[in-house]
This record gives C-alpha cells, structure tokens and sequence, in this order.
C-alpha cells in the first residue's frame, strides 16, 4: 500500500478550483489499487469535505487533513481520527492579539464561521469557503458550554495571499 499526501490550492486544484480529469484518473486508479489519498490543507473540514463531495472522495481510501493539520478525517470511516486542540482562553488571547496587531482573526463552531469583528477579510473568506458566520460580542460567552474546531489568523494586508494559521480550541469536534 501507498499513500499520496497533496496540498490543494495551487497543487492539486488549477485557478478554477477545479481537479483536471488527468488527475482524477490517477487518483482513482490508486484507490482501485488499494492505496490511499490525502488531501491536506489549512482550509476548515467543512469546506475540505465540500470539494472531497463533488469529487466523490468522500469513501474508503481517501482523508482530509485540514486547519494546517490540526484535524484529520477519515473519509470511510466518516470521522475525525486526529485531532489537536487549545483552549478557548487562549483562542480569545491569540484573537486580541492579533486584532491589536492589524490583523483578522476568527474561529470555527463546526459549518459556521465565529469572529469578534465583521471585517472584509472575513466576509470575503466565507464567501471563498462557502460557509456562513456571526460575529459575537465575546468569543469566551459564544462557546460557553459549546464546543469550537480551530481559530484562524490572517494578515489585513495579504488580500491577495490566504495565509491562515489554525489554532484548535478544546472540545468534541461536531
């Protein structure tokens, strides 16, 4: 058995988002093959698991490794199989921090999107994943009795380069 790791955007995807039938081919001859497929990333599972669906990845053989690592999901098994995490405390410290140094920051409550600032940064990365957000007062009272999956940092002034860093808060991943 094989395995094959590939990142997605600017490897595995051309500018369209888009895998080539070359690709799928052989990705689907290694899977005939008994090998396996990872596609990793520092995007959210949720939108790691929307493009894995329109590709019918979404089944034995093929894992997703998203938040930059922090979480891996088992395609077959339709569960994560690793996940690494930080508190929420240290979600809000890091978020602050970041904020006071110009920069976006938010976090993750499963398919939803949670930040402290409305910024362009962040309607425009919900808009690139697809996914929805809401912006709270304190993200410590938001996830009070809730559990959250990553945070995500951002520089203001790369509109052009997503450099995301993901910081995992504690709890059961939904």
């Amino acid at each position: 058995m094989k395995i094959l790791f590939t990142d997605l955007d600017g490897t595995l995807l051309d500018d369209n988002k888009d895998i080539s039938a070359e690709d799928l081919s052989a990705i689907r001859k290694m899977i005939e093959a008994g090998h396996k497929f990872v596609m990793t990333t520092g995007r959210p599972l949720t939108s790691v698991k929307k493009l894995a669906g329109r590709y019918n990845f979404l089944e034995a053989g093929f894992y997703l490794v998203s938040f930059n690592g922090g979480l891996i999901y088992d395609c077959g098994a339709k569960k994560p199989i690793l996940t690494r995490r930080i508190s929420v405390d240290d979600v809000k410290f890091i978020m602050d921090a970041a904020f006071s140094s110009g920069m976006h920051a938010h976090t993750y409550a499963g398919d939803l999107v949670v930040s402290e600032h409305e910024t362009e940064q962040l309607k425009t990365y919900c808009r690139l994943m697809q996914m929805d957000y809401v912006v709270v007062d304190d993200i410590r009272d938001y996830f009070a009795g809730k559990t959250g999956s990553a945070a995500s940092v951002r520089r203001e002034e790369l509109s052009e380069c997503p450099c995301f860093l993901a910081f995992l808060p504690l709890g059961d991943f939904g």
